[in-house]
């Protein structure tokens, strides 16, 4: 029960960093006057993608923030997974 316990408090920091990441990097675009479809706002890969232009046009680097964004999505789908297994159980 413990594991099971632990694995959801992962999946649970996991989804709560990614959300937050999520929302930080919109703020940042919108703040910096990228022009950001709000419908699309959610979608996996779309602000990375405006992000990374953004940071071409302003001769920026872009790796760890693309990086961190993808150990987080990989996180999520990692705890997800295993979630499902212990809670079954």
């Amino acid at each position: 029960m413990a594991m099971a316990n632990l694995i959801m408090f992962w999946f649970l920091i996991s989804v709560s960093f990614a959300v937050g990441s999520q929302i930080l990097l919109l703020y940042f675009l919108r703040s910096r006057g990228v022009p950001v479809k709000f419908g699309l706002g959610g979608t996996p890969g779309y602000l990375d993608l405006k992000f990374i232009e953004w940071c071409k046009k302003n001769q920026r680097t872009y790796l760890a923030v693309i990086f961190l964004r993808i150990a987080l999505l990989i996180s999520v789908v990692l705890s997800d997974n295993n979630a499902g297994r212990f809670v079954a159980l």
